[in-house]
């Protein structure tokens, strides 16, 4: 049974071991990214959605636009 034990913690400190030389070397080879498509994907995206938004607030009237408009008639 001690033999058990001492074997599951080697084993565990290696897998330690080897997670942190696997991690350090991917971290060396491949440029993080946070979106995973690619370094300029999600800063298109947003950028898409704010145009949108913007020209949708464009089309619009605004609600103080169309207050107006109903007090007058």
């Amino acid at each position: 049974m001690d033999a058990l034990g001492i074997a599951l913690i080697v084993i565990g400190l290696a897998l330690v071991c080897a997670g942190l030389v696997f991690w350090r070397w991917a971290s060396r080879t491949q440029p993080a990214d946070l979106d995973g498509d690619g370094p300029g994907e999600l800063r298109g995206l947003i950028d898409a959605l704010d145009q949108a938004e913007s020209s949708a607030r464009s089309v619009r009237p605004r609600l103080d636009q169309i207050r107006r408009e109903d007090s007058s008639k």
